[in-house]
């Protein structure tokens, strides 16, 4: 099971969860660092049930390709 960083940043007021170094979502306000740190504990939790239950993104990507490729061959019959 791959381990994706998820961190909680601070800056100028401002509370940003972050997903391998991608914003995902910001918070700000009295009680933004709370929300901040609730959402990434949330997140992480989806993160955990989505890496149980699908196989790896790579077999997705490659299935994907297939079937893109299957309904362009037939549009062009």
């Amino acid at each position: 099971m791959k381990r994706r960083a998820l961190i909680v940043t601070a800056q100028e007021n401002v509370w940003w969860v972050r997903l391998e170094g991608v914003d995902v979502v910001s918070f700000s306000g009295p009680h933004a660092r709370q929300w901040a740190y609730r959402e990434r504990e949330e997140l992480a939790q989806l993160l955990d049930a989505q890496s149980e239950t699908e196989p790896d993104a790579q077999d997705d990507e490659s299935v994907s390709l297939l079937s893109a490729d299957a309904g362009d061959k037939r549009a062009n019959v």
